[in-house]
């Protein structure tokens, strides 16, 4: 006489478990490959560009003259 698959209550919490953990995993994985928290030069690790390169693209735009750019480059660097 056959009595299930064998696996029981037990085997079948286990096995939803194991799903569980499988699809938080591939979650978090794509999660990470995709978000905006790669390091790139120039940034922060929290993904935040620093004041200096705030600074300079604000120069070569135009926004400021060069003793402008100078004068808050010189506070920046302390």
């Amino acid at each position: 006489m056959m009595h299930g698959f064998g696996f029981g209550i037990g085997g079948f919490i286990g096995m939803v478990l194991v799903w569980i953990l499988l699809i938080a995993g591939a979650v978090w994985l794509i999660k990470q490959i995709f978000s905006g928290s790669v390091n790139q030069p120039g940034s922060t690790p929290g993904g935040e560009e620093r004041a200096i390169d705030i600074l300079d693209k604000r120069y070569a735009r135009g926004d400021l003259d060069r003793e402008e750019y100078e004068r808050i480059k010189s506070d920046l660097q302390g």
